[in-house]
């Protein structure tokens, strides 16, 4: 029986049923180990903490900086892998993994099968020596790739400009497991109104953010923006929902306005605010909140997040966009959505939920995967 190994940088709670369904359906023909790291860093992403059904091998993720370049160490994870022996190795490919490009390269010295899964986001922190030294490297370790798993078309794209033919590239819209959000349809449904009817009596328009707390997720340019909003308009609220390294420095800032309320990291039931918010902001990087927010039915404003954005959220169509990293432009988008008639705003939640139901979603997912393993 061949072996395959799939390399990712954590264990996501929102992936593990996609990895279950992969192992299940192919368990005649292959065996899977799930190698994944474990952060000895806080980046506000919450690893999944239960007990799994399939085989795991950890190792640990140490952040390293070159100038602007970000370096990651991945402790122990070239030496289980090669004791492993895996055929086939899918992995989460970031040029800056130092471990997983060993990998690429004893994959490719020991004739077994490479897939790249390619996300495309990129800081651009690196500019003119470091961003010709970042693309030399991607490109070297792109061409170590027998297929590729793009996120999103955008990654296609990017993944094409380091000279890879298209039909060595498969799609595989980066999306949630859509079944387990239809199973709590109904309870979402009630939970959503109370919570409204709780933290909204005065039926402001209510503006919501989940995610990190993180610099590259741009919270604080939500803030400015709303702020700006709100000396003008008393009838709109902010809902802020995570955790990180910037907490302290966000509820500092807000903490003179009743509009704009903090709720801390919340997993397992954020659904229902998803349900009762107005709008959903993506400011900066990211990309499966949006995915949320469509499925049930809010509208997302966003910028340049991580490249998923250009398949989901289309301007005034059935939602907004704005400029990158401009405030004055979220502002305006956020002004411009509060005015949005309710016909429309309806509208553009039922093409949210159309796009998310049969396209970016973890069923596509799954079929893009076993495609690019068996051919």
């Amino acid at each position: 029986m061949k072996k395959i190994a799939l390399i990712i940088p954590m264990l996501q709670p929102y992936r593990v049923k996609l990895y279950e369904r992969l192992i299940d359906s192919t368990k005649d023909k292959y065996e899977w180990c799930i190698f994944h790291g474990v952060k000895d860093f806080d980046d506000a992403r919450p690893a999944f903490e239960g007990v799994v059904k399939f085989k795991t091998n950890s190792y640990i993720t140490k952040a390293k900086r070159f100038g602007p370049l970000s370096i990651m160490l991945q402790n122990y994870l070239y030496r289980d892998l090669k004791k492993y022996d895996p055929d086939i190795i899918i992995v989460n490919a970031n040029a800056g993994e130092v471990d997983s490009r060993r990998v690429a390269y004893w994959a490719e010295k020991n004739n077994r099968k490479l897939i790249l899964w390619v996300c495309s986001w990129d800081s651009n922190r690196a500019k003119g020596l470091f961003r010709f030294i970042k693309r030399k490297l991607t490109k070297i370790y792109y061409k170590r790739g027998d297929r590729f798993l793009a996120y999103s078309s955008h990654a296609a794209s990017f993944i094409e400009r380091f000279g890879i033919p298209s039909n060595k590239i498969t799609v595989a819209y980066n999306g949630l497991d859509i079944d387990e959000l239809e199973n709590k349809r109904d309870y979402v449904a009630i939970e959503s109104k109370k919570i409204k009817a709780e933290l909204n009596p005065e039926n402001r328009t209510v503006f919501l953010y989940v995610g990190g707390l993180i610099p590259m997720k741009l919270p604080l340019l939500l803030v400015d923006s709303f702020m700006k909003l709100n000396k003008e308009n008393e009838n709109v609220e902010l809902w802020i929902i995570g955790d990180g390294p910037l907490m302290n420095e966000l509820e500092d800032k807000v903490s003179n306005s009743s509009n704009i309320k903090c709720f801390g990291r919340i997993v397992e039931d954020v659904d229902k605010y998803f349900a009762a918010a107005d709008w959903f902001i993506l400011p900066g990087a990211g990309g499966l909140a949006l995915n949320q927010s469509m499925y049930w039915k809010t509208p997302c404003i966003c910028s340049v997040a991580d490249g998923t954005e250009a398949d989901l959220v289309f301007d005034n169509i059935n939602g907004y966009r704005f400029h990158e990293k401009d405030s004055d432009s979220l502002y305006l988008v956020m002004k411009k959505a509060v005015n949005t008639s309710s016909v429309k705003k309806e509208t553009m939640g039922s093409i949210s939920k159309y796009l998310i139901e049969n396209r970016s979603n973890t069923d596509t997912m799954f079929h893009a995967f076993i495609d690019s393993i068996e051919n």
